[in-house]
């Protein structure tokens, strides 16, 4: 809030008196966010008074910066990929990731003939700002000859993979996983 020129001293301070408590600032850049910090002051930053910074040299998408004590800055990221192809037929891999939520779709016509997990695709398909912590497991659809249930994983190398508890010879399947990062 900035009065206009025209209006006198008392509300003029009613600026100063409503910039002192506007916790969403515009900054420049990293220096100028140190430099807001230190004005506030840590003591007057908190998770009850959060501290969110536009910052305008950041990545587009990444510029919501805020943080609870003044010296750990997290991102609102709104970013959104939009569905990418990872991999090609047969086995074919989707991703999307809309903030920090990712999703994982992956199809394929493979056999899946024995117990236990197999790789698809190629290693570390995941890309690194997309991969989780730790293993994610989602569901996995077997379709024609076993029409059962499995589980599709993405772990936290980046490689997704496939487990059949029913092995077939003729078997497609469907899956997907959606994970927080």
């Amino acid at each position: 809030f900035t009065p206009p020129a025209s209006l006198n001293l008392a509300q003029a301070n009613l600026s100063s008196l409503i910039g002192n408590n506007t916790r969403f600032r515009r900054v420049a850049n990293t220096t100028a966010r140190s430099a807001l910090v230190t004005s506030i002051g840590l003591a007057n930053i908190t998770t009850a008074n959060p501290l969110h910074v536009w910052r305008a040299d950041a990545t587009a998408g990444k510029q919501h910066e805020y943080t609870t004590n003044g010296t750990t800055w997290s991102v609102y990221d709104n970013t959104d990929t939009g569905w990418v192809q990872l991999s090609p037929a047969p086995e074919i891999i989707f991703i999307r990731r809309v903030g920090k939520t990712v999703t994982v779709v992956a199809t394929g016509g493979k056999n899946i003939p024995s117990l236990g997990k197999i790789q698809v695709g190629a290693f570390n398909i995941v890309p690194a700002e997309h991969r989780p912590a730790r293993d994610m497991i989602g569901t996995l659809e077997l379709r024609w000859l076993t029409n059962g249930m499995g589980t599709l994983s993405v772990d936290a190398a980046g490689t997704i993979w496939v487990w059949n508890p029913t092995p077939s010879t003729n078997s497609s399947w469907y899956g997907s996983i959606t994970y927080v990062l």
